[in-house]
């Protein structure tokens, strides 16, 4: 199962992030922390050079993560 993650990229720093959504394997994140903007997280995963930036606070991502690897939803 993949947890479904609405992800900021910016193309450049004068305009605003766009959102893209992407599925991540749950098992494959290896650390979330605060990002550098209020109100994003940065979601590490295996294999990547630099972290997805997300909305919202490490606890959700973590309780999304815990969720699915416990077989809730």
């Amino acid at each position: 199962m993949l947890l479904p993650l609405t992800i900021l990229t910016r193309t450049s720093a004068s305009e605003p992030p766009a959102e893209k959504l992407v599925g991540v394997n749950p098992a494959a994140i290896g650390q979330v922390e605060e990002g550098v903007d209020e109100g994003t997280v940065q979601v590490w995963c295996e294999g990547q050079g630099k972290p997805f930036v997300v909305r919202g606070t490490v606890e959700e991502i973590i309780g999304a993560v815990n969720g699915l690897l416990s077989g809730g939803e």
